[in-house]
């Protein structure tokens, strides 16, 4: 890993407790694979609408040849060049049968998104297009946990990453609505049960108890 890269993880890693990537607005795979399973190169698999590459022109299906000056062999290469980028960063990027286009990075969705409080040790934002594409949703609404304590984890099954889907047999699509829902049961002294996106799975608790 080249020095820079390396530092640059290091001061996410000392500041945030993660590595905090810029964001393009696409996500890539490989155009095909060899024999022996090596790709042979990377193509723009999804372009998020409203994102910085949406308004550069990007578009689904083009084969990306460079990022900056890094050429694309592998999905691995585009992960990499992410990590060199910071919010606010402008990169060109190289596609096939078409000129070249600059996009300006952003910091990341979910980074950037209105951060409801629940319970004074759980921090949730609303799931928007945008952080869909970003953490790889299955689901489009719901309310994505960015900071639990340990108590509160081990009491309501959550985990940070997850998608907090319904209390009871409410609905929620917000983050806003995810904690009324949970305030509600808390106030109350109620057992209650929720149903949650993990891994791109629905996962539903049993019956749970504040303490």
């Amino acid at each position: 890993m080249p020095i820079d890269r390396a530092l640059k993880v290091a001061r996410d890693l000392a500041d945030f407790g993660e590595v905090r990537r810029a964001w393009l607005g696409f996500q890539v795979d490989a155009v095909e694979a060899d024999n022996f399973g090596r790709s042979r190169g990377v193509r723009v698999a999804r372009v998020t609408a409203g994102s910085p590459a949406a308004e550069a022109g990007v578009r689904s299906g083009a084969r990306l040849l460079r990022v900056g000056g890094s050429a694309m062999a592998t999905p691995l290469d585009y992960e990499a060049a992410l990590l060199d980028l910071r919010a606010g960063d402008r990169i060109e990027l190289a596609v096939e049968g078409s000129r070249p286009v600059v996009v300006q990075a952003i910091a990341l969705p979910s980074v950037t998104a209105e951060r409801v409080e629940l319970l004074e040790d759980l921090e949730v934002v609303t799931v928007t297009a945008a952080i869909q594409a970003e953490r790889g949703l299955a689901s489009s609404e719901g309310a994505l946990v960015v900071e639990i304590s340990d108590n509160l984890s081990e009491i309501t099954g959550l985990a940070t990453g997850d998608v907090l889907l319904g209390v009871n047999n409410r609905r929620v699509d917000t983050a806003r609505e995810a904690a009324e829902e949970l305030r509600r049961t808390q106030q109350g002294g109620r057992s209650f049960f929720l149903a949650f996106e993990r891994g791109g799975r629905l996962v539903r608790t049993g019956l749970l108890t504040w303490r």
